[in-house]
């Protein structure tokens, strides 16, 4: 990609990735490591044909006039850059959002590597996911809390996001991850923890964040990058938002599954249950 050249045009860039569940750390005009992570990921979802022709079609039906082939070159981003100087922050740009019914589960033949790069490659596609009405409903959502036979209750889904991205990467009988809703479950008998240390974090671990107010962890996701020396760390999260889930109940739910920043003492504990794999 060719990096934004201005910081007017970095933020409009860094906008629209949050807008489509990719954090780019603060809109500040600085094209750093948290923008250059959130493009690369969502660069990865743009190989996914379908969404590409569903953002083409959208860009068309307001003024483009771009070929419809599910690639997304520079045409495509071209007209999308446009769309995002004219409308930053849209409600209706969901041409690449799983929202609702608009959902294509990525397939089994469609992942490369071990165990834990299987996971990840599963985390990055559902990325962008929105519930249909915002109460944990949709096609997606339902698919998500099938995981834990929990299918149409519109539960809580943090949990069974996790218990998904195992089913589609490895198989049910083969799936680390215990088969639960309950977040405490997707980190008990934690690897590392707040305050204590352990094993340091890696892609496809669990993690939980403690609410006081519950005096429990009541959110969790998963880990996809812990680098040392940085007081942050990178996460895919389901029922979750922009804000996410910190500290109030309020705060706990959201309306999708994003990719998000987060400092490292906001997280209470991690558990690796893939081990060497």
């Amino acid at each position: 990609m060719k990096t934004p050249a201005t910081t007017a045009e970095i933020k409009t860039r860094q906008r629209f990735l949050k807008s489509q569940g990719f954090d780019p750390g603060p809109i500040d005009g600085k094209w750093g490591r948290w923008s250059i992570q959130a493009e690369k990921a969502f660069d990865e979802r743009m190989m996914d044909t379908a969404a590409v022709r569903r953002l083409q079609l959208f860009l068309n039906e307001r003024g483009a006039k771009i070929e419809v082939d599910g690639v997304y070159g520079p045409e495509t981003r071209a007209a999308e850059y446009e769309f995002d100087k004219q409308y930053p922050g849209h409600p209706d740009h969901t041409g690449v959002n799983k929202a609702g019914d608009a959902f294509k589960p990525i397939l089994p033949t469609d992942l490369q590597g071990d165990a834990r790069t299987k996971i990840i490659q599963v985390a990055k596609s559902i990325v962008g996911i929105r519930e249909k009405t915002g109460k944990n409903d949709g096609v997606a959502i339902d698919k998500i809390l099938a995981s834990c036979g929990l299918e149409g209750t519109r539960n809580p889904y943090c949990a069974c996001t996790i218990v998904y991205c195992g089913d589609m990467a490895l198989g049910k009988e083969h799936n680390p991850y215990p088969r639960s809703a309950w977040s405490p479950d997707l980190v008990a008998k934690p690897t590392w923890q707040q305050g204590v240390g352990g094993r340091t974090p890696r892609p496809g671990d669990a993690f939980g964040i403690y609410f006081a107010s519950k005096h429990r962890v009541a959110h969790c996701g998963l880990i996809l990058e812990w680098a040392s020396g940085e007081p942050f760390c990178l996460t895919i999260e389901g029922n979750t938002g922009e804000r996410g889930a910190v500290t109030s109940p309020g705060a706990r739910e959201g309306d999708g599954v994003y990719m998000k920043r987060r400092m490292k003492s906001d997280i209470y504990a991690v558990r690796d249950w893939i081990g060497v794999a």
